[in-house]
């Protein structure tokens, strides 16, 4: 009898720990689910935590899972970004805002939204109004001011281990478009691409070179890093050089050293720049003489009703197609005529469909040509230019590649509309137009 009583004992006892074992997890799961991100969103609705709404937005007083824009900081935050486009680094930027007396975030929550936070030295006064290089980058970083929402940024290693670990990049959850944006997508981009290039991007008087974030290694696609001579006679040299990273700082096996003097990159690029730029504007003067407004809108609303018909005549061979299915089974025609009815039906649906696709590329030929004004405005904008600025790269050039042999390639932006814009040339005057590169 003991010995059952003891087995007894025993099974409940191993089945009680399994048991709390077992609620352990669900509830180590539910905090794991509960803080995946900042931000959560219901029914298309950004849900806010009380206590912060993030620099540069307040929550809408009518709706509290709505962010608005603060616009006291948010101008702050734009001309945050305006300062790096126009070449500052973030350390200028740090020391112009303090200069000022700006509030930063912390300072900016406490004495102006009176939120209460813990500084570090709260009695220190002059801590609210300081800013420092590592803030500067978390606003620049921040996609929040594109008006995008991050969730899975992050996540607890355990319940019982109140720390948390960075998740990758590709497991974030990012919503766009929830909420106005203090910066627009295109400002945005670029600051990134800035921000991805540490190597060439530091001038000694603190602002971003003019290459930054375009210049690359032709070969091993890496960015290439400013190489500063030492002194010659006690005087700077007049010169520097670039060169690959991947060879200066990884392993000279895995690259070359692509070594170009600065001079001479500037001139290469700048002659590029200016030739590319006549190329668009004589590209741009042949459209005009050669088309006219009017019969490109005819065109449009032309292939627009083409389009339509073969999508009506299509949808009528797939009703037929469904029909002579259902006469099969219902035994008004036989197997035979089943399997030549249906495959004509086909052929017909296969042609209308390679007609549809046709006019719909030539249809977006002729929008792209109506709406092609965007892109060479802002090459006609640099005509005249006689020197190179981090606003004409940003605005015409993707990346530029340096080879071996001193040479170099540009990719420029707008490369597709390019193409579309020659090839319409060539159509419509015979006329060959080569591109730089």
């Amino acid at each position: 009898m003991s010995n059952v009583k003891k087995f007894k004992i025993t099974h409940f006892t191993d089945w009680l720990k399994e048991y709390t074992i077992y609620l352990k997890l669900k509830v180590g799961e539910k905090m794991k689910r509960g803080r995946k991100g900042k931000y959560k969103i219901y029914n298309n609705k950004v849900i806010v935590p009380n206590w912060n709404a993030g620099y540069g937005y307040v929550k809408d007083p009518e709706d509290v899972h709505h962010l608005i824009i603060d616009e006291e900081p948010a101008q702050v935050i734009r001309e945050i970004f305006d300062l790096v486009i126009k070449g500052y680094g973030r350390t200028k930027i740090a020391k112009e805002l303090n200069a000022r007396g700006i509030l930063n975030p912390m300072g900016y929550r406490n004495k102006v939204l009176n939120q209460n936070f813990k500084l570090k030295r709260p009695n220190d006064e002059k801590f609210a109004y300081l800013w420092d290089p590592a803030t500067i980058l978390s606003i620049l970083k921040s996609q929040v001011y594109c008006g995008d929402v991050i969730q899975s940024k992050g996540k607890l290693i355990s319940y019982k281990v109140h720390k948390h670990i960075k998740n990758p990049k590709e497991e974030w959850v990012i919503v766009k478009n929830m909420h106005e944006p203090i910066i627009d997508r295109e400002t945005f981009e670029k600051v990134q691409k800035a921000l991805l290039d540490r190597d060439v991007k530091a001038n000694q008087d603190g602002t971003l070179s003019i290459y930054a974030g375009h210049l690359k290694c032709a070969d091993c696609k890496m960015s290439m890093t400013k190489r500063v001579g030492s002194k010659y006679k006690g005087k700077p040299r007049p010169h520097y050089h670039y060169a690959c990273s991947t060879y200066c700082r990884k392993s000279k096996d895995l690259c070359t050293k692509h070594l170009i003097r600065d001079d001479v990159l500037y001139e290469a690029i700048l002659k590029a720049v200016k030739l590319q730029i006549s190329l668009v504007i004589d590209i741009d003067t042949i459209i005009k003489e050669t088309t006219n407004t009017k019969q490109v809108d005819f065109r449009k609303e032309s292939l627009k009703n083409s389009i339509k018909k073969q999508e009506i005549e299509y949808e009528k061979q797939r009703k037929l197609k469904k029909s002579c299915y259902e006469d099969w089974k219902l035994g008004v025609i036989d197997e035979t005529d089943y399997y030549e009815y249906n495959q004509s039906y086909v052929n017909k649906m296969q042609k209308l469909e390679e007609q549809i696709l046709y006019l719909k590329e030539e249809l977006m030929e002729c929008e792209s040509l109506k709406s092609n004004n965007e892109w060479i405005e802002k090459f006609k904008k640099y005509e005249n230019i006689t020197e190179l600025s981090r606003n004409i790269i940003d605005d015409l050039i993707d990346n530029i590649y340096v080879h071996e042999d001193n040479k170099i390639t540009i990719k420029f932006n707008y490369e597709d509309e390019y193409k579309t814009a020659i090839e319409y040339v060539k159509a419509n005057n015979g006329i060959e137009i080569s591109s730089v590169g």
